[in-house]
């Protein structure tokens, strides 16, 4: 006779969305901004469609400064409809203010004023729209000298030093008094490797404001990069004396500290200025390594699990925090950690290595690795933010084999995302398009937000089904080969000929001798040519039927 089963004394833990939206309302309550942000997305896991989740998130991010993540969710709602379509509006107007966009904003908020007039948020939708008018006109009243300094300060943010030293020159020969257009010519100079004309123009500005934060920390720099060891120490002690006014000063006096071993010293500023202003997640983070190098592990430790509330996607603060972690148990197994806001590079490459192992074993594996394997699926949402593009379009790839809810989501966000270049976007697109979701996608390119199709340009009826029927089977079958990326290439290939040649040529042709002829002549592109006969498997035709294709793409056998 069987023994009857004993009950389990272990409690299962799998709550419903509910469940963490009432603990993000009771973070909200207490101002946890972070922990909000942390159960809200636990309970879109749980309830990707809901609104009012969505909603609330878009509206911590706002309040945690991270406006651009918060904008990617909010225009997908504001697309949908519905009844928070003006609450939307709202946040969006709030975040493009505070991104600089104040057309943007005005236009948002306007358009909330219209829809709500006498809504929760019309009172500060007006404030706002006063605010943005003040600055432009304090703007109009700038003097040249001040339009010069500001002219320069955009060309900076844009990365054109050239231009900017140019704007910054003429403003100080209109008026010499405006410090930091001085303090910003001189990083112009340094970064165009003018280091000697840098050091005079920093020089000149701390003879003028000797506390200047800004200034003393690129001094040191410049000091080091001539390799004047005596200058470079006695700067270094100097700088250790200096009191930080504002949270930017914290971040700059307390990297100059760090990144020189000073990490004791660097760790006091972090954590006085987490204490005294406003702060984000990099300052958190900055502790969190200032903590670890200085040998205090247990205070690392605390720091990278609370920004593990703050991050996206948290394997970078993970991988800290159990550092930080084992390095309390037993001898660290490094003892100095570099303050890029990144995992160190050794490990960025063990896990690019990873990504690339499980991508070579094939859609299938790589699929089942993202739903089964929690280390890699955090690898490969790590990777797809990185900058190197070479691993975000890996990433990109495996986000669009998968195609869950979670996946199609993120290349979504990433697709109304104001910091991604349009090549970017362009992948992003077709890996929609790729994971069968439907068209138009929304998107953000070249600052407005747009329905974007695959099909760039506009065809004659019959001409627009021909092209979508050749990149179907352009998509299908070489996915089936492992060869997805090629197809951007392909694409790109189809599109140029059409812009210059029309569709009247190539309608009547076998889309299966066209598509080999795209995958050869892309292949060529890309630098990795595609053998003939590989082309003529991958397809199903024969090599005349690939050389038709060529010669209709105005290529002939002279090319070859």
């Amino acid at each position: 006779m069987a023994l009857p089963r004993e009950k389990s004394k272990i409690l299962t833990y799998h709550q419903p969305g509910e469940f963490y939206g009432k603990l993000a309302i009771r973070n909200l309550d207490r101002d946890d901004l972070p922990g909000a942000m942390a159960n809200l997305r636990r309970a879109l896991n749980r309830e990707p469609g809901n609104r009012e989740y969505q909603l609330l998130l878009a509206d911590v991010l706002s309040r945690l400064q991270m406006y651009d993540r918060s904008c990617r969710i909010l225009y997908g709602l504001l697309e949908e409809g519905g009844d928070e379509a003006a609450e939307c509006a709202y946040y969006l107007g709030y975040n493009q203010m505070n991104m600089g966009q104040y057309d943007k904003a005005l236009r948002f908020l306007r358009g909330y004023l219209d829809a709500e007039p006498e809504g929760e948020y019309a009172e500060d939708a007006e404030d706002m729209i006063l605010s943005i008018y003040e600055y432009l006109e304090d703007m109009e009243q700038l003097t040249p000298a001040e339009k010069l300094a500001e002219e320069g300060r955009e060309a900076m943010d844009q990365g054109d030093y050239s231009r900017a030293a140019e704007r910054f020159s003429r403003c100080l020969e209109q008026d010499d008094s405006l410090v930091y257009a001085r303090n910003n010519l001189s990083i112009c100079q340094y970064a165009l490797g003018d280091v000697e004309g840098a050091l005079r123009d920093v020089e000149q500005v701390r003879a003028v404001e000797p506390q200047n934060i800004f200034a003393n920390c690129n001094l040191l720099l410049y000091y080091q990069t001539l390799r004047d060891v005596e200058r470079s120490i006695e700067q270094l002690e100097e700088i250790e004396k200096l009191v930080p006014q504002n949270e930017q000063d914290a971040l700059r006096l307390g990297l100059a500290l760090g990144e020189n071993h000073r990490d004791a010293a660097a760790y006091e500023v972090f954590r006085s200025a987490m204490n005294q202003f406003e702060w984000d997640e990099r300052m958190l983070y900055f502790a969190g390594i200032a903590a670890y190098n200085s040998g205090q592990y247990g205070r690392a430790f605390r720091h990278f699990g609370e920004l593990s509330k703050w991050e996206w996607e948290n394997s970078i603060s993970l991988y800290y925090r159990n550092l930080a972690q084992e390095a309390m148990k037993e001898e660290p197994q490094v003892l100095w950690l570099a303050y890029q806001y990144q995992v160190p590079l050794t490990e960025a490459a063990r896990r690019v290595s990873v990504i690339n192992g499980v991508l070579r074993k094939g859609p299938r594996a790589t699929r089942s690795a993202f739903l089964e394997d929690a280390e890699f699926r955090s690898y490969a949402l790590w990777g797809v933010e990185l900058s190197d593009k070479r691993v975000r379009s890996a990433c990109i790839e495996i986000l669009s084999m998968v195609a869950t809810q979670e996946c199609i989501l993120t290349l979504r966000g990433m697709l109304l995302s104001e910091f991604y270049d349009d090549e970017t976007k362009n992948e992003l697109l077709m890996a929609l398009y790729h994971a069968g979701e439907p068209e138009p996608y929304l998107a953000m390119l070249e600052g407005s937000v747009v329905r974007a199709k695959i099909s760039v340009y506009d065809f004659p009826k019959d001409g627009e089904a021909f092209y979508r029927e050749v990149i179907a089977l352009a998509v299908s079958r070489m996915g089936e080969e492992g060869q997805d990326a090629l197809v951007d290439e392909m694409v790109a290939v189809f599109c140029e000929y059409i812009r210059d040649h029309g569709m009247e040529e190539i309608t009547g042709m076998k889309k299966e001798d066209l598509c080999a002829a795209l995958a050869y002549l892309a292949a060529l592109r890309r630098g990795k040519p595609l053998l003939k006969k590989e082309a003529c498997r991958i397809f199903g035709v024969r090599y005349d039927g690939l050389n038709r294709g060529l010669g209709a793409l105005g290529y002939g056998k002279e090319h070859h």
